[in-house]
């Protein structure tokens, strides 16, 4: 049986479309954007999800949006 957080990792993983070829940060970004989707716009739950700080997501997130 495949423990629960694998399960989620790997649903994140097809959610986010990740391909061979995209860059790192794209990668993270589609993982990240895909989970804050899930976890309905939260960025805690998000975070919490991800294991790491709020405070690390709301700094990507503003730099995307300076991008």
């Amino acid at each position: 049986m495949i423990p629960r957080h694998l399960k989620f990792a790997t649903s994140i993983l097809a959610t986010a479309a990740i391909t061979l070829g995209c860059a790192l940060a794209e990668i993270e970004r589609r993982v990240i954007e895909a989970t804050l989707e899930r976890q309905g716009g939260s960025v805690p739950r998000a975070a919490r999800v991800l294991e790491i700080s709020p405070s690390t997501l709301y700094r990507k997130i503003e730099g995307w949006a300076k991008s």
